[in-house]
């Protein structure tokens, strides 16, 4: 009889010991449901907020461009978060995202990947850096930089604009100001 019970305890320890793998793993996978929505949650709170900013800020003309006021305050989020943002939606929904966006400034320190000649202006390009390398592009006058002859692909430069567009080109801005690191 002894036998009898140490085999039925042996068992159970094995059916607990299986039972706690079974709750680790239902933890786990409540983590890995939850967490994606907790995070699409955050990016559409961070949506409406934008959305509520610009249509507050946006004037009742609504062929006017974007403002390039550079009073108006930054947008708190990198490029790579806006793309996401905007892939995340459905894709009948990500115009609106987009259109959220546009007319926001934003301030970033990037680096320099090169600039070209586009008739009387310079087309500078800017990538990102976290976590992956995102393009935010626009145009000066080589008369207000004219650092830029000289500046080596990745020097670092604080950008600040008013985004126009995106795509997955990248972002591009308006009205850019720029200074060197």
């Amino acid at each position: 009889m002894g036998k009898l019970k140490k085999s039925q305890i042996k068992q159970r320890a094995v059916q607990l010991k299986n039972l706690k793998w079974l709750y680790l793993f239902a933890a786990i996978a409540a983590i890995l449901v939850l967490l994606p929505t907790f995070r699409s949650c955050q990016l559409q709170e961070r949506s409406i907020q934008l959305s509520r900013h610009s249509e507050s800020t946006r004037s009742s003309d609504e062929s006017a461009p974007p403002s390039k006021n550079m009073s108006d305050p930054l947008l708190n989020l990198r490029p790579e978060e806006i793309w996401e943002d905007v892939t995340s939606r459905p894709p009948l929904q990500q115009e609106d995202a987009i259109s959220s966006y546009k007319g926001n400034r934003v301030e970033w320190l990037l680096s320099f990947v090169g600039a070209r000649e586009v008739k009387d202006k310079i087309r500078v390009s800017f990538l990102s850096s976290r976590p992956y390398p995102y393009l935010v592009y626009g145009e000066v006058k080589l008369t207000d930089y004219p650092w830029l002859k000289v500046a080596h692909e990745g020097t670092k430069v604080q950008v600040q604009g008013v985004i126009q567009d995106i795509s997955a080109l990248g972002i591009d801005l308006a009205g850019i100001q720029l200074k060197p690191e």
